[in-house]
């Protein structure tokens, strides 16, 4: 799935989908051609991340929970 439908299930903007990646809270995706591919696992992740960021969690304590 492209960054726009992860985005609109998992409800985290794309600007944010790339941040996370860029900082690597989420690992990157796999690519197809030049766009990005997302699992139904990644959406789940993101998902994670937005309840998390809503619980005032700090990013580092997100990193170890989804460490875990």
């Amino acid at each position: 799935m492209n960054i726009g439908a992860v985005s609109n299930a998992s409800g985290v903007s794309q600007r944010m989908i790339r941040h996370y990646e860029k900082i690597g809270l989420v690992p990157p995706p796999a690519r197809r051609g030049n766009y990005r591919d997302y699992s139904d696992t990644d959406v789940h992740g993101l998902h994670f991340i937005a309840n998390a960021r809503d619980l005032g969690l700090p990013i580092e304590c997100t990193r170890a929970l989804l460490g875990l």
